[in-house]
């Protein structure tokens, strides 16, 4: 697997703290193989400006200037990454810190899977260190 064969794709509208919250989260992860794109639906909080200040850590923004509805925008995500795999992720939800380690190795011992299901966990107070 090549050092970046996996792309993040958050899709994100008007969410700038939760979003925070969640590239928190990605930063932490064990391994550095992805890539990170945030589809910003035209947000008219401080969502834009988050994601810029998150280029030096290598977030890729696509925002856009006026709303799609949701399922146009996750459609999008997917012709925009130009990776062989794509996680489609929620910008209110925390990742574990060694997901995206287990992911890859999981597409790494199963090169021609279609897809990747994994289990979560529901709190009412997400954990950010978690």
């Amino acid at each position: 697997m090549k050092p970046s064969d996996l792309t993040v794709y958050i899709a994100t509208r008007n969410r700038a703290a939760l979003l925070a919250e969640t590239l928190e989260s990605l930063k932490r992860q064990t391994v550095r193989r992805f890539a990170i794109l945030v589809g910003d639906n035209a947000s008219t909080d401080g969502t834009p400006d988050l994601v810029r200040a998150w280029e030096k850590e290598g977030v890729v923004s696509c925002g856009l200037s006026s709303q799609i509805p949701v399922t146009e925008n996750i459609h999008r995500g997917l012709d925009l990454a130009q990776t062989p795999w794509v996680l489609l992720y929620h910008d209110d939800d925390l990742m574990h810190p060694s997901y995206l380690e287990t992911v890859l190795a999981s597409l790494e011992r199963h090169p021609d899977a279609s897809v990747i299901c994994a289990g979560m966990t529901s709190t009412a107070q997400p954990d950010p260190s978690a």
